[in-house]
């Protein structure tokens, strides 16, 4: 019989989700909807810190459906801590746009629910349908500004893909059951081991459920869709998508290589590595041509996956927590951008490259905080993203693919001249007649959410850059518990 403290989070959030959809039903104002959904993520924060739970959910056979593991458990508590800043986000965009709707924050909760039981996945099945949970809300959410025809693109460009995904992975799934018998990871890993199944099957099986996973992760080259969506999504939906679920689909494959295909390590790890490398080169060269400040952030995202997928190659505790490191800081980083481009929007200021031009002289603190979270996914010391890049490179070398941490240094170095670019044109240049003039805020009252997520991005990075001991304490260990 299962334990139902080991599903209670995930349990709470799809409740939660339900309650604030009938609160907004009956006349409950957005903006109260909003707080409700902050406190109960913060709420849930409390029991996960205080007594997490550990086992197996569904145990059937050899193997279970879902697993708690204290990498599981650090992977969910870090996506609760993405999640509240990003909730905060939505209520000063999407008010200053009268297009605030409580269903957002129902939409997010569904969406972290399906996180949650992606990164537990230990069969076929609770993988493809957190995963689609997870997916469905993101479709809705990146066509909520339903006046805007960029947004409703985003949203079809993003449901047609991530449908071809979905199905990739179900066909995947099918031929893999069709050779072994089974879709649990443990079933799978002793079929494996044991051989004497039609190669050919399940290859290709295994092959396009990886490909499925990649595809979320935006991983060169299936990447095409994500420079258009996080354009034409709402911003705040933007972030959400840029941290938690690429956060969820790594976890997701740090278990799916190091458990039932962890004997296809000589397979699976060279193929890895090229796909990094391309994510890398591809992301950060692509990025530099970039004029719209949300698509270079967007090709950045495709070149911070290929840093990530570093740590998944060097296969070892170290590398798998320098993943579980470099998300969390790429992740706070990100909130923090996209919360000072929500209040650089709010006060009507172009969110272009060529628009923050001159940027330092009318808006200095926002320039600050912005050079800062540049500096730090640039991975500039003494900023966090220095010590992530770090903790991803040195397992590599370790693992004996220095060629490959060569590429990520290079391509940190460009990555670094599109951040140092941005940084030129806010202090150096000189705006136009067009931005000279800036107009009023679209309410002013509403910026303070957006100035305390930005400060403690801020506030964070700074802090695991010279301190990063507070958090790898925590993914080192965690890593080496994977299930």
């Amino acid at each position: 019989m299962t334990d139902l403290t080991l599903l209670f989070p995930t349990i709470f959030l799809a409740v939660w989700a339900l309650v604030l959809l009938m609160y907004g039903a009956f006349g409950g104002s957005a903006r109260t909807t909003a707080a409700f959904a902050c406190f109960g993520l913060a709420m849930l924060l409390v029991p996960m810190l205080t007594k997490p739970a550990m086992g197996s959910a569904f145990v059937l056979g050899q193997g279970a459906l879902l697993g708690f593991s204290p990498f599981t458990q650090l992977a969910q508590v870090l996506l609760l801590v993405l999640a509240i800043p990003v909730a905060l986000l939505a209520e000063p965009f999407f008010e200053g746009r009268k297009a605030h709707r409580a269903e957002i924050y129902t939409l997010m909760l569904l969406s972290l629910c399906g996180m949650f039981i992606l990164t537990a996945a230990q069969d076929f099945l609770p993988m493809y349908m957190g995963l689609e949970l997870m997916s469905f809300p993101l479709y809705i959410m990146a066509a909520m500004l339903r006046d805007r025809a960029e947004s409703s693109e985003a949203a079809l460009k993003y449901f047609v893909l991530g449908g071809l995904a979905s199905g990739l992975l179900l066909f995947g799934v099918g031929l893999v059951y069709a050779a072994t018998g089974t879709t649990q990871f443990a079933s799978l890993m002793v079929a494996l081991g044991q051989g004497g199944m039609p190669w050919p099957l399940l290859s290709v099986g295994l092959a396009l459920t990886v490909l499925a996973v990649l595809f979320k992760l935006s991983v060169v080259p299936f990447h095409m869709w994500t420079p258009d969506v996080y354009q034409g999504a709402p911003t705040p939906v933007t972030a959400f998508m840029a941290a938690l679920p690429k956060l969820a689909a790594i976890v997701l494959l740090v278990r799916l290589l190091e458990g039932p295909l962890s004997g296809l390590q000589e397979l699976w790890q060279p193929a890895l590595a090229v796909l990094a490398a391309a994510s890398m080169v591809v992301g950060s060269v692509v990025a530099i041509r970039q004029t719209d400040v949300k698509r270079l952030l967007a090709w950045s995202t495709i070149a911070n996956v290929g840093f990530v997928l570093c740590g998944v190659v060097a296969a070892s505790p170290q590398g798998h927590g320098g993943v579980l490191f470099y998300l969390a800081v790429y992740g706070l980083t990100m909130v923090g951008l996209f919360a000072v481009l929500i209040e650089l929007e709010n006060l009507q200021e172009p969110v272009t490259v060529h628009g923050l031009a001159g940027l330092a002289r009318r808006r200095p603190w926002l320039a600050t905080m912005l050079l800062m979270l540049l500096f730090s996914m640039a991975g500039v010391p003494p900023f966090a993203g220095f010590m992530a890049k770090l903790n991803v490179f040195a397992p590599l070398v370790a693992a004996g693919y220095t060629w490959l941490a060569v590429v990520g240094v290079m391509a940190s170095v460009v990555a670094a001249f599109y951040s140092l670019w941005l940084v030129k044109t806010m202090y150096f240049d000189v705006p136009s007649a067009e931005v000279a003039v800036v107009a009023k805020p679209v309410q002013s009252a509403q910026q303070s959410p957006l100035m305390l997520v930005a400060l403690a991005a801020v506030a964070v990075v700074l802090v695991l850059g010279v301190l990063p001991g507070l958090l790898s304490n925590l993914t080192l260990p965690a890593a080496t518990a994977l299930f």
